[in-house]
């Protein structure tokens, strides 16, 4: 549960959310990022160019930049969806280089030598041919492009409109790649409310290949980084209706993080808010990393498909294994053979309580006295003084 998330910003349909970035650094064993052009300069800016250098080396972040893009070409009334790579550009250096020119205006060498470091420790992404075939099926699927389209009528609230209408919007193959398109819908209308619900879908056929490659492209990443996928609203309602599992499983995630923070500190605020608002910093964050060992150990210990929130309630009513011993043995546990003072409880221990000495051959103690800790102690000590900014 909660293993591997990738987030793929994309200005302004699915902006950098730096509160979110530090919410699945916490509650993620590994947290990916597929950035664009913009959202990179604003990561160093508002996390810090030394903590995200930090979190890379760790193994808790992995930040990936585009080296070909997915786009929808037109001649005339001829549709494509095309694979685009720069020819003799190491595109991933330059946006580096870019990136690090614009954050140190008139200091080459230094942005040089943050784009050298940074290039060798992030990775560039390459889409493959294979997902250019799966978009080209998709395309020709016309009972999935009707699919598409009539969400999104439905997405605006123009579904009884419709009802009783013999309405097509249909791609036609002239050849294996290229297509031709025939609609009787009034696409500038549809275009034009979308543009005013704000939306980001404007119904042309062209548009419609580019969503499409680019929601079939976020699975190609999902698969590739054996991840879930975090993507704009609208590459995620096509992902939903092509592939039932993968997005909606990082937004019931995040749905469920917000509201496990909601429950179990209710008078508090959550992460992402204590990040956004400036009370924290990602050097705070990284100090409580280090402290949620314990908590993302027993987290992965869940099913994944288990509700988080309730599997937390659950290891709460939980008696552990130290409520049943006998009350003479107490709470503290001195472990002879390595000569440490151990306070099973943590944070939330009871304090004075007695002491027993145990030989080497009852080592296995020790391990039992981990597994009976409670994620509680992690939530209510740590992590509550935290978010209490």
């Amino acid at each position: 549960m909660l293993d591997s998330i990738t987030i793929k910003t994309n200005t302004p349909a699915n902006p950098l959310d730096i509160g979110y970035l530090a919410e699945c650094l916490l509650f993620y064993d590994k947290t990916n990022l597929l950035v664009d052009k913009e959202s990179l300069p604003m990561l160093f800016r508002l996390c810090g160019v030394n903590e995200i250098q930090e979190l890379i080396e760790r193994g808790c972040l992995s930040i990936f930049t585009k080296d070909n893009i997915l786009g929808a070409s037109r001649t005339g009334e001829i549709y494509s969806a095309d694979l685009f790579s720069v020819l003799n550009v190491d595109v991933h250096y330059r946006l580096f280089l870019e990136t690090f020119s614009s954050l140190y205006e008139g200091k080459l060498g230094k942005a040089r030598r943050n784009a050298n470091r940074f290039s060798e420790i992030t990775n560039s992404f390459v889409y493959d041919s294979t997902v250019i075939e799966d978009i080209t099926s998709s395309i020709k699927d016309v009972g999935f492009t009707r699919q598409i389209i009539s969400r999104f009528i439905n997405e605006l609230g123009l579904e009884k409109e419709f009802i009783g209408k013999d309405w097509y919007y249909d791609f036609i193959p002239i050849n294996e790649h290229e297509f031709t398109h025939t609609t009787n819908l009034d696409l500038d209308r549809l275009k034009l409310i979308s543009e005013e619900q704000k939306m980001h879908f404007d119904f042309s056929p062209g548009s419609l290949i580019l969503d499409l490659s680019e929601s079939l492209g976020d699975i190609q990443v999902a698969i590739k980084n054996n991840s879930e996928i975090f993507t704009t609203p609208v590459n995620s309602k096509i992902i939903s209706l092509k592939f039932d599992n993968i997005f909606e499983k990082a937004q019931i995630n995040r749905d469920a993080i917000n509201q496990f923070q909601k429950i179990a500190l209710p008078s508090y605020k959550d992460l992402a808010f204590i990040i956004n608002s400036g009370g924290r910093t990602f050097k705070d964050l990284i100090e409580l990393i280090d402290k949620a060992e314990k908590f993302k150990a027993w987290k992965h210990e869940l099913p994944s498909e288990a509700n988080f929130i309730e599997e937390y309630s659950k290891a709460l009513e939980k008696d552990t294994w130290l409520d049943k011993l006998p009350n003479k043995i107490g709470r503290f546990t001195i472990f002879e053979a390595a000569g440490i003072l151990l306070d099973v409880f943590g944070a939330g221990g009871l304090g004075t309580a007695a002491a027993i000495a145990l030989s080497a051959t009852d080592t296995f103690i020790l391990d039992r006295m981990l597994k009976n800790w409670k994620p509680n102690q992690f939530i209510k000590g740590d992590y509550k003084n935290f978010v209490k900014k």
